[in-house]
């Protein structure tokens, strides 16, 4: 019986792993909220919750949307004067 050699390391897919970091808060944050006591539903509600104010917090942090309601992100105003400034 003929064994196979393993593929080398160079034919293989890359070492690095790129996971999402929304879904993984969303389910840590709903095994929190289980073991506080809240029910499956009201877990998950929760940890939607938290995965959407994380992700509004970093968007605003980054600049991509407003901090407050009817007011331009400053990334938007940067965009809008590099596009004038192109024309």
């Amino acid at each position: 019986m003929a064994t196979r050699k393993p593929p080398s390391r160079a034919a293989s897919a890359p070492s690095t792993l790129l996971v999402n970091r929304a879904p993984v808060l969303t389910l840590w944050a709903a095994v929190v909220a289980e073991r506080l006591g809240f029910d499956a539903d009201e877990a998950a509600t929760l940890g939607r919750a938290v995965a959407g104010l994380n992700a509004a917090s970093k968007a605003r942090r980054l600049g991509l949307v407003s901090a407050r309601p009817g007011e331009a992100a400053p990334g938007a105003r940067r965009a809008r004067a590099a596009a004038a400034d192109v024309v």
